[in-house]
């Protein structure tokens, strides 16, 4: 009979490359059963091909996914396929983000790890914002209202629309799915604009 005690931090540690394993098999499962190429799959991710995204579909990468990539590979598959793709199936995109700086985490052991030392769930989820790493669920409610087209006036065959949670607060944009390069770069000049004012001192 197997032991049903919860496994230690140290042991979720020793058990990460299985894990990663998993976690990429998994991902590749949910590509094939979204009836996406991975080259339409970047395209509905907003990138021009599936060389933006091919590393992270490898089935050796061993890196996280950082909250805004996560959030487009769940906007892109959500609802996708037969059976439809749920939220709770794209929960593995969650399973090891970045850290600001860009190094790995691996939510799992770092979770049990904060309840080993003391912490609990809603420290733990305290503990994230104050790293600028954020919880699946945060994630999923900006996403929840991202794809809320109709609240937008967004039409589904013209429009994208994206969310993309900060620690200020959430970030939603509707944009037409193709755009000119003239119309880039108005773009990136109007979020250097906007970026700018949000952070001049005052």
């Amino acid at each position: 009979m197997e032991d049903d005690r919860p496994p230690t931090a140290a042991e979720l540690e020793a058990s990460a490359e299985r894990r990663i394993l998993r976690r990429n098999q998994k991902i590749a499962e949910l590509r094939e059963r979204s009836g996406l190429s991975m080259d339409e799959l970047a395209k509905e991710m907003g990138y021009k091909g599936q060389s933006s995204i091919q590393r992270y579909l490898s089935p050796d990468y061993d890196k996280g996914f950082r909250p805004e990539l996560a959030a487009r590979f769940k906007a892109a598959l959500i609802g996708k396929g037969s059976p439809p793709i749920t939220p709770r199936d794209l929960h593995v995109f969650d399973s090891w983000t970045e850290n600001p700086d860009g190094t790995t985490v691996d939510m799992l052991t770092d979770y049990y790890r904060h309840l080993e030392s003391g912490g609990s769930a809603s420290t733990y989820r305290e503990t994230l914002e104050e790293r600028g790493i954020y919880p699946a669920s945060h994630i999923d409610r900006v996403l929840s209202f991202a794809r809320k087209s109709k609240g937008l006036d967004a039409d589904p065959e013209y429009d994208r629309v994206t969310g993309l949670p900060l620690r200020e607060g959430d970030v939603v944009l509707k944009m037409p799915k193709r755009i000119s390069a003239e119309s880039a770069e108005t773009i990136r000049g109007w979020v250097e604009h906007l970026l700018s004012i949000a952070t001049a001192e005052k």
